[in-house]
Protein backbone atom coordinates (compact mmCIF):
# COMPACT_ATOMS: atom_id res chain seq x y z
CA UNK A 1 0.00 0.00 0.00
CA UNK A 2 1.26 3.46 -0.86
CA UNK A 3 1.49 6.17 1.82
CA UNK A 4 -1.85 7.80 0.93
CA UNK A 5 -3.59 4.49 1.53
CA UNK A 6 -1.72 4.11 4.82
CA UNK A 7 -2.91 7.52 5.95
CA UNK A 8 -6.45 6.57 4.88
CA UNK A 9 -6.37 3.50 7.15
CA UNK A 10 -4.71 5.36 10.04
CA UNK A 11 -7.23 8.18 9.80
CA UNK A 12 -10.14 5.73 9.89
CA UNK A 13 -8.85 4.06 13.04
CA UNK A 14 -7.51 7.20 14.78
CA UNK A 15 -9.12 10.22 13.10
CA UNK A 16 -7.58 12.93 15.30
CA UNK A 17 -4.05 11.57 15.71
CA UNK A 18 -1.99 13.45 13.11
CA UNK A 19 1.29 12.14 14.45
CA UNK A 20 0.04 8.57 14.03
CA UNK A 21 -0.91 9.47 10.45
CA UNK A 22 2.64 10.72 9.85
CA UNK A 23 4.09 7.57 11.42
CA UNK A 24 1.92 5.41 9.20
CA UNK A 25 3.47 7.09 6.15
CA UNK A 26 7.04 7.29 7.49
CA UNK A 27 8.42 3.98 6.11
CA UNK A 28 7.21 4.97 2.64
CA UNK A 29 8.62 8.48 3.04
CA UNK A 30 11.96 6.90 3.91
CA UNK A 31 11.83 4.44 1.00
CA UNK A 32 11.10 7.22 -1.50
CA UNK A 33 14.34 8.92 -0.44
CA UNK A 34 16.26 5.59 -0.36
CA UNK A 35 16.62 5.74 3.43
CA UNK A 36 16.06 3.01 6.00
CA UNK A 37 14.53 3.47 9.42
CA UNK A 38 17.10 2.17 11.91
CA UNK A 39 15.82 3.59 15.20
CA UNK A 40 12.38 4.07 16.73
CA UNK A 41 11.10 7.61 17.15
CA UNK A 42 11.02 8.97 20.67
CA UNK A 43 7.42 10.00 20.01
CA UNK A 44 5.02 7.16 20.99
CA UNK A 45 2.44 8.29 18.43
CA UNK A 46 5.01 8.10 15.64
CA UNK A 47 6.00 4.63 16.85
CA UNK A 48 2.35 3.60 16.88
CA UNK A 49 1.96 4.85 13.32
CA UNK A 50 5.01 2.91 12.11
CA UNK A 51 3.66 -0.28 13.72
CA UNK A 52 0.33 0.42 12.07
CA UNK A 53 2.10 0.81 8.71
CA UNK A 54 3.66 -2.64 8.92
CA UNK A 55 0.45 -4.31 10.10
CA UNK A 56 -1.46 -2.59 7.29
CA UNK A 57 1.06 -3.73 4.68
CA UNK A 58 0.80 -7.31 5.90
CA UNK A 59 -3.00 -7.24 5.60
CA UNK A 60 -3.04 -5.35 2.29
CA UNK A 61 -0.41 -7.39 0.45
CA UNK A 62 -2.17 -10.60 1.38
CA UNK A 63 -5.65 -9.41 0.43
CA UNK A 64 -7.26 -11.29 -2.44
CA UNK A 65 -8.33 -8.10 -4.22
CA UNK A 66 -4.87 -6.55 -4.34
CA UNK A 67 -3.30 -9.87 -5.31
CA UNK A 68 -5.83 -10.21 -8.13
CA UNK A 69 -5.30 -6.69 -9.48
CA UNK A 70 -1.54 -6.99 -9.32
CA UNK A 71 -1.51 -10.43 -10.94
CA UNK A 72 -3.78 -9.34 -13.80
CA UNK A 73 -1.60 -6.33 -14.63
CA UNK A 74 1.54 -8.46 -14.38
CA UNK A 75 0.22 -11.23 -16.62
CA UNK A 76 -1.14 -8.79 -19.21
CA UNK A 77 2.22 -7.04 -19.43
CA UNK A 78 4.11 -10.31 -19.71
CA UNK A 79 1.80 -11.30 -22.56
CA UNK A 80 2.70 -7.97 -24.19
CA UNK A 81 6.43 -8.85 -23.95
CA UNK A 82 7.26 -6.50 -21.09
CA UNK A 83 10.16 -8.00 -19.13
CA UNK A 84 9.39 -10.01 -16.01
CA UNK A 85 10.79 -7.56 -13.45
CA UNK A 86 9.04 -4.55 -14.94
CA UNK A 87 5.74 -6.39 -15.34
CA UNK A 88 5.77 -7.50 -11.72
CA UNK A 89 6.75 -4.05 -10.42
CA UNK A 90 4.07 -2.36 -12.54
CA UNK A 91 1.49 -4.83 -11.29
CA UNK A 92 2.34 -4.10 -7.67
CA UNK A 93 3.04 -0.36 -7.68
CA UNK A 94 0.58 0.44 -10.47
CA UNK A 95 -2.30 -1.11 -8.53
CA UNK A 96 -1.28 0.82 -5.41
CA UNK A 97 -1.13 4.17 -7.21
CA UNK A 98 -4.46 3.64 -8.96
CA UNK A 99 -5.97 2.77 -5.59
CA UNK A 100 -4.56 5.99 -4.12
CA UNK A 101 -6.02 7.93 -7.02
CA UNK A 102 -9.46 6.44 -6.48
CA UNK A 103 -9.34 6.99 -2.71
CA UNK A 104 -8.52 10.67 -3.17
CA UNK A 105 -11.29 11.10 -5.74
CA UNK A 106 -13.83 9.30 -3.58
CA UNK A 107 -13.02 11.21 -0.38
CA UNK A 108 -12.39 14.93 -0.82
CA UNK A 109 -10.95 15.25 2.70
CA UNK A 110 -8.24 12.61 2.22
CA UNK A 111 -5.89 14.77 0.15
CA UNK A 112 -5.77 17.69 2.64
CA UNK A 113 -5.47 15.27 5.55
CA UNK A 114 -2.56 13.52 3.84
CA UNK A 115 -0.96 16.90 3.07
CA UNK A 116 -1.22 17.85 6.76
CA UNK A 117 0.44 14.60 7.80
CA UNK A 118 3.31 15.14 5.36
CA UNK A 119 3.74 18.74 6.52
CA UNK A 120 4.45 17.45 10.03
CA UNK A 121 7.60 15.76 8.71
CA UNK A 122 9.30 19.15 8.60
CA UNK A 123 8.46 20.10 12.20
CA UNK A 124 11.16 19.73 14.84
CA UNK A 125 8.74 18.34 17.44
CA UNK A 126 7.69 15.45 15.20
CA UNK A 127 10.67 13.42 16.51
CA UNK A 128 11.44 11.77 13.18
CA UNK A 129 14.88 13.28 12.68
CA UNK A 130 16.94 10.64 14.49
CA UNK A 131 15.35 7.51 13.03
CA UNK A 132 18.00 6.94 10.35
CA UNK A 133 21.70 6.12 10.91
CA UNK A 134 23.84 9.07 12.00
CA UNK A 135 25.85 9.42 8.72
CA UNK A 136 22.61 9.81 6.74
CA UNK A 137 20.87 12.34 8.98
CA UNK A 138 21.82 15.54 7.17
CA UNK A 139 20.42 14.22 3.90
CA UNK A 140 17.42 12.78 5.80
CA UNK A 141 16.64 16.21 7.23
CA UNK A 142 16.76 17.72 3.76
CA UNK A 143 14.48 14.96 2.50
CA UNK A 144 11.99 15.63 5.32
CA UNK A 145 12.00 19.33 4.47
CA UNK A 146 11.15 18.49 0.86
CA UNK A 147 8.44 16.04 1.94
CA UNK A 148 6.83 18.73 4.09
CA UNK A 149 6.28 20.87 0.99
CA UNK A 150 5.12 18.13 -1.39
CA UNK A 151 1.97 18.75 -3.35
CA UNK A 152 0.33 15.37 -3.79
CA UNK A 153 -0.21 14.47 -7.45
CA UNK A 154 -3.70 15.00 -8.85
CA UNK A 155 -3.38 12.36 -11.55
CA UNK A 156 -3.03 9.01 -9.77
CA UNK A 157 -6.45 8.08 -11.13
CA UNK A 158 -5.22 8.49 -14.72
CA UNK A 159 -3.60 5.29 -16.08
CA UNK A 160 -1.35 7.10 -18.55
CA UNK A 161 -0.02 9.40 -15.83
CA UNK A 162 0.59 6.41 -13.57
CA UNK A 163 2.37 4.57 -16.40
CA UNK A 164 4.66 7.57 -16.94
CA UNK A 165 5.36 7.74 -13.23
CA UNK A 166 6.18 4.02 -13.17
CA UNK A 167 8.60 4.51 -16.06
CA UNK A 168 10.39 7.27 -14.12
CA UNK A 169 10.44 5.31 -10.86
CA UNK A 170 11.69 2.08 -12.39
CA UNK A 171 14.12 3.44 -14.99
CA UNK A 172 17.14 3.65 -12.62
CA UNK A 173 16.77 -0.04 -11.74
CA UNK A 174 17.97 -2.21 -14.62
CA UNK A 175 15.95 -5.31 -13.70
CA UNK A 176 12.72 -3.36 -13.29
CA UNK A 177 13.05 -0.80 -16.07
CA UNK A 178 10.94 -0.81 -19.22
CA UNK A 179 11.30 1.15 -22.44
CA UNK A 180 9.75 4.57 -22.79
CA UNK A 181 7.99 3.33 -25.93
CA UNK A 182 6.09 0.84 -23.74
CA UNK A 183 4.47 3.49 -21.54
CA UNK A 184 1.28 3.35 -23.60
CA UNK A 185 1.17 -0.44 -23.27
CA UNK A 186 1.50 -0.18 -19.49
CA UNK A 187 -1.24 2.47 -19.45
CA UNK A 188 -3.55 0.21 -21.46
CA UNK A 189 -3.12 -2.68 -19.02
CA UNK A 190 -3.65 -0.40 -16.04
CA UNK A 191 -6.80 0.98 -17.64
CA UNK A 192 -8.20 -2.52 -18.08
CA UNK A 193 -7.85 -3.31 -14.38
CA UNK A 194 -8.85 0.11 -13.03
CA UNK A 195 -12.64 -0.59 -12.93
CA UNK A 196 -11.99 -3.56 -10.66
CA UNK A 197 -9.93 -1.37 -8.35
CA UNK A 198 -12.71 1.22 -8.21
CA UNK A 199 -15.43 -1.30 -7.45
CA UNK A 200 -13.33 -3.30 -4.99
CA UNK A 201 -11.68 -0.47 -3.06
CA UNK A 202 -14.29 -0.09 -0.33
CA UNK A 203 -14.27 -3.80 0.52
CA UNK A 204 -10.47 -3.90 0.57
CA UNK A 205 -10.17 -0.84 2.83
CA UNK A 206 -12.83 -2.19 5.20
CA UNK A 207 -11.15 -5.60 5.37
CA UNK A 208 -7.69 -4.16 5.96
CA UNK A 209 -8.94 -1.71 8.60
CA UNK A 210 -10.76 -4.49 10.42
CA UNK A 211 -7.72 -6.77 10.33
CA UNK A 212 -5.45 -4.04 11.69
CA UNK A 213 -7.96 -3.03 14.35
CA UNK A 214 -8.20 -6.64 15.52
CA UNK A 215 -4.39 -6.87 15.53
CA UNK A 216 -4.12 -3.75 17.72
CA UNK A 217 -6.63 -5.15 20.18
Amino acid sequence: MNFVGHIRIARQLLPDASMVHLGSALPDIAAIGRFRLATDSSNPLIRQGVRLHHATDDAFHGHHAFLGWSREINESLRAADINRGAARACGHVGAELLLDGHLMLADASLRPDAQRALALAGETDADVRAVVPEPERLEWLRHLERVATWDLPHDYHEPLAVARRLWRILSPRARLAFSEVDISTVATMLRQVQPKIVTGANELIADVAQTVEDFQD
